[in-house]
């Protein structure tokens, strides 16, 4: 069983592309009437007008600020030419606009009405396309979620130049298709269709990459998902727990980039919420190691042993270090705090309270709550039932999500340093009249803020370790790619892909003939980049790139796993 899948960006393109192939093959063996070929051409201009429009979108300055690379640039105005040019032609051929006549009947080997409707999904799917893209960024261009930032960096603008390409030379086929079966008497009608075609390669042949090869992390661009507060079913079943795992990571994920990039519309984090979301990621973590284990004797071999060691090491670790989180809170108040003995809970600590829960019922039970003890796990068959990609997939989104969200909890907490009091006493009372709180003093706040680095370094480790472990297996885990790249897209733009490759570049020359890109995408898999400075230290930031999971140090066992006053959850010992 394949399992849930998301939909994506590569899956919207691959649709378009799909059907306006599927269209010629749609259309009957037969010499067209011309009421039938000017229904074709007209239903051809929307489709180019659309990819138009998203190579505007594209182009549009401060969205995806294609003019970062002359080259580019270049490439992608000469291809918006030609496709303008395209559309006057098909303009041209179909003549002035007439009262609609319908389309006679065909013959049984191809119809004219199912090609012009697979030309209509064509354009609806790549609308589509463009709202996802759209979907990650807010108005202004500014990038509205983790992914953002990818969508403008070169690598995502030549992807998506590169399928804009391959289907302006799909339609071009189309147009070609057609041709044959137009009258002769059409004259001046027919040349002016050629030449649309004619124009409609020499936009695919300018998007073209100069070394036929597509880079595809931007491809499992995900929809963007609403960052609303996460509701547990009782009667959800693996399918569904796998696919809301996938979601809610990508909220909790969403919630804490939007909260510092755009703080007027997200809701306003405070001190509980940091707090309340540290613990149900430390069990998080935890038990995705235990499932892990759980499954890992029930694979016949398809995963090395080596590799799944390192991974539970890593996800041990990482819960270590959102459970370390939690003590540097204990002494902190804030005076902005929700009031009331019961406030409202964050969305995002209710997407990781959620987390942590749906990972417990798909290990354990499905009444199974953080404060129930963890019982005997389910068979290792009935887990893997959806297949071992679809469990390795949910699982990685875990600590993918939680290093994002580590990464811009630092920022969070210099938001609240100035309403945050303590009561430690590394203040002395007798020198400010006796007072029990005092302001949180700078040490507590770097000691808070180091936590979460740490915290976003182990959780980085272990999703590494979670996507080299399916990689050892031959399983596909598509979005661990499209993580790796973003978080260099959002750190190190300049090193996600070789600077000599360029849409077009000297290659993007006018051909009649459409590009046909190659499927297999190139990856490149050059060493990481330097890592930021942390500006509470000035010691160099931790980057996912730079820590490869590599072999952790021997380590008391006692120390495994959060800890609470409920020791339900404490590792085997």
């Amino acid at each position: 069983m394949s399992g849930p899948a998301e939909a994506t960006l590569e899956d919207f393109y691959h649709l378009a592309e799909d059907r306006t192939a599927s269209a010629a093959q749609a259309l009957p063996r037969r010499i067209l009437s011309g009421t039938e070929r000017i229904h074709l051409v007209r239903q051809l201009v929307p489709l180019v007008e659309e990819v138009d429009r998203h190579l505007g979108d594209y182009a549009a300055a401060g969205r995806y600020a294609a003019a970062a690379d002359p080259q580019d640039a270049a490439a992608v105005a000469n291809a918006r030419r030609a496709l303008r040019d395209a559309r006057s032609a098909l303009q041209r051929s179909a003549g002035p606009r007439r009262p609609d006549r319908p389309v006679p009947p065909n013959g049984a080997r191809g119809t004219v009405e199912e090609a012009l409707a697979r030309l209509d999904d064509a354009r609806r799917f790549l609308a589509l396309a463009r709202d996802v893209m759209a979907g990650h960024h807010a108005e202004g261009g500014r990038a509205d979620t983790p992914y953002g930032a990818l969508l403008a960096a070169g690598t995502g603008q030549r992807f998506v130049a590169a399928r804009l390409g391959h289907l302006a030379g799909q339609a071009a086929r189309f147009g070609r298709s057609v041709v044959p079966l137009t009258e002769q008497r059409a004259g001046l009608s027919l040349l002016s269709f050629e030449d649309a075609c004619r124009h409609l390669a020499r936009a695919g042949a300018h998007l073209r990459p100069p070394d036929g090869t597509e880079v595809g992390a931007v491809g499992h661009l995900p929809v963007a998902v609403a960052p609303a507060p996460a509701r547990i079913e009782p009667d959800e079943g693996l399918t569904a727990r796998l696919r809301y795992l996938a979601s809610g990571a990508d909220r909790l994920q969403t919630a804490a980039y939007q909260a510092v990039h755009r703080p007027s519309s997200a809701a306003p984090y405070h001190a509980a919420a940091l707090r309340g979301t540290a613990y149900p990621l430390a069990l998080s973590h935890l038990l995705a190691g235990r499932l892990l284990h759980t499954v890992a004797a029930a694979l016949d071999g398809g995963l090395s042993p080596e590799a799944v060691r390192t991974a539970g090491e890593h996800l041990r670790a990482a819960a270590q270090a959102w459970q370390q989180v939690t003590p540097r809170w204990e002494r902190l108040q804030d005076l902005g705090d929700p009031p009331g003995l019961r406030p409202a809970v964050h969305p995002s600590t209710a997407e990781a309270e959620a987390l942590a829960v749906r990972v417990g019922r798909i290990l354990y039970s499905d009444d199974w709550t953080q404060h129930h003890p963890p019982g005997s796990p389910r068979p290792a068959a009935e887990l893997l039932a959806e297949g071992p990609g679809a469990l390795l997939q949910a699982l990685h989104r875990i600590p993918a999500a939680a290093a994002v969200h580590a990464e811009y909890a630092p920022a969070l907490v210099d938001r609240l340093a100035g309403r945050l009091v303590t009561d430690d006493g590394m203040v002395d009372p007798r020198r400010d009249g006796g007072r029990r709180w005092f302001p949180a003093q700078p040490v507590q706040i770097t000691a808070l803020r180091q936590a979460y680095v740490r915290a976003e370094t182990a959780s980085g480790r272990a999703a590494y370790a979670l996507a080299d472990l399916a990689e050892s297996a031959r399983l596909l885990v598509p979005r661990a790619e499209l993580d790796r790249a973003a978080h260099l897209a959002r750190h190190a733009p300049d090193r996600l892909a070789p600077v000599e490759t360029h849409i077009g570049g000297w290659r993007a020359v006018a051909r009649e003939a459409a590009p046909a890109l190659s499927e297999a995408a190139g990856r490149p898999t050059g060493a990481g980049p330097a890592a930021p400075a942390d500006p509470s230290t000035g010691a160099a930031r931790p980057s996912w790139r730079d820590t490869r999971p590599r072999q952790q140090p021997a380590r008391d066992r006692r120390d495994d796993g959060p800890r609470r006053a409920d020791r339900s959850h404490a590792p085997d010992r």
